[in-house]
């Protein structure tokens, strides 16, 4: 299995995140219109602004190369009936090695490990 390591959003990787997805497969596969790079800042704006409210938490997905593979998320999180809804993306290059299912693996464990105690 792939290791990957889940890193806070930044902007400063802004340009990374537009162009993996820019990419055709990644935008019809999301329903995105992604059409320049201050779109993807937007965006990035909006998920740290939800983090913060503690309505989800997003995290960009990093392989062992520190290359930028994709996000993932807990979405919708309700800490009164602790449930979430889990959501990510890779970029093209990265589909079907294994780590989409690393990363979930990795946002598991700050759902249960990090948040729990919050739900508790």
């Amino acid at each position: 299995m792939q290791h990957v390591t889940l890193l806070p959003l930044d902007l400063r990787y802004a340009n990374v995140l537009f162009e993996l997805s820019s990419e055709p497969h990644v935008k019809n596969a999301l329903g995105i219109q992604v059409e320049k790079v201050e779109d993807t800042k937007a965006f990035l704006l909006f998920a740290i602004e939800e983090e913060r409210q503690k309505k989800s938490l997003s995290r960009m997905i990093v392989n062992e190369e520190n290359e930028i593979l994709g996000l993932t998320t807990l979405k919708h999180i309700n800490y009164g009936k602790k449930q979430s809804h889990i959501g990510s993306w890779l970029g093209y290059p990265y589909w079907g090695k294994g780590y989409n299912e690393a990363a979930k693996k990795e946002i598991f464990k700050i759902a249960f490990l990090d948040l729990e105690p919050v739900w508790n």
